[in-house]
């Protein structure tokens, strides 16, 4: 009995084997063709995005790569999508300088030409001829601009729209003409703008110095008036000159002391000394007869003297 259930499990045995042998077969070529398909389908694809690119239909040849990528990303796809997304932005940089170049806003155009890459056939070529035509346009109307600054009297500004110029087209012989008559212009500007600040500092200074302003103790100090001279009168007519006159000169100060305290307080001229905004001090130097001068002498409480005060400074030193 046992001998015959063997013998039907080895029968069934042999008519399975090749059954499931057929099966296994069948579904490793199932997938095969399957994987062999997805392979040709998307070589095919390649095919067709990159003739769409040669002709210059990104945008086609990029949607054709995306179908590729669906079916199966390999490298190769992926370097498709990469390179026709770069396209696309290649060509839109196109299309916007070549409508800022209509406006004639050539900067702007130039920035956007230079955007456009070597592997955009369809525009690069074009794009170098408009480099070429946007720059000069530039350089036209940036030297229109640098003359109309110059004729306005912006000298600083006109000069460096000449710098740009030169930069544009360094070979042009009119802006070489102009540079030198441009930079003095400029340096003249910068010269009065320099003068005018040191001005408007003096001034302040002046006004501050109207203003009492509480020193050591409690004696308030303020300027109320100042010059500036070659000479100081001497005693029996006679005169104080500067040693050099070229560089030096007296400079008056006509001083307020007021004693702000509950007790008397010495002032004397000898205490004072002056200050240049590049840190040149000066000391009390000459009184001058027949002017009233800050003599030494003490202030009671809530009253002040005045007097001129004269030091001795270099005319650089305002």
């Amino acid at each position: 009995m046992a001998e015959e259930k063997d013998d039907k499990f080895l029968i069934q045995a042999k008519i399975l084997l090749p059954i499931i042998t057929i099966l296994i077969l069948g579904v490793s070529g199932y997938f095969y063709y399957t994987e062999n398909q997805k392979q040709t389908a998307v070589k095919a694809l390649i095919q067709k995005s990159k003739s769409l690119i040669t002709q210059g239909s990104y945008e086609d040849a990029n949607n054709i790569a995306k179908e590729a990528a669906n079916i199966k990303n390999t490298e190769e796809v992926k370097t498709i999508l990469t390179l026709t997304n770069d396209l696309i932005e290649s060509d839109k940089e196109f299309q916007n300088a070549v409508k800022l170049i209509q406006e004639e806003n050539y900067k702007s155009a130039l920035d956007s030409f230079k955007k456009v890459k070597d592997a955009d056939t369809k525009n690069f070529t074009a794009a170098q001829n408009y480099i070429k035509q946007a720059t000069d346009s530039l350089t036209l109307q940036t030297l229109a601009e640098a003359k109309k600054l110059y004729a306005t009297g912006d000298y600083k500004k006109a000069y460096q729209a000449l710098m740009q110029v030169q930069g544009l087209s360094p070979t042009l012989e009119e802006a070489k003409q102009l540079e030198k008559t441009y930079e003095k212009a400029k340096q003249r500007q910068e010269e009065q703008e320099r003068l005018e600040a040191e001005r408007k500092v003096r001034e302040e200074a002046r006004q501050k110095m109207n203003k009492y302003e509480v020193g050591i103790g409690a004696v308030a100090i303020a300027v109320g008036e100042v010059k500036k001279t070659s000479q100081v009168n001497a005693n029996y007519g006679s005169y104080y000159y500067v040693n050099d006159p070229q560089n030096d000169q007296f400079l008056w100060l006509w001083i307020n002391a007021a004693n702000m305290g509950t007790k008397t307080v010495h002032v004397n001229p000898n205490d004072f000394t002056v200050t240049s905004p590049d840190g040149y001090t000066a000391n009390y130097d000459k009184t001058s007869f027949y002017t009233k001068y800050l003599d030494a002498t003490n202030v009671p409480p809530n009253s002040y003297v005045s007097g001129w005060l004269i030091f001795l400074v270099p005319k650089a030193d305002k």
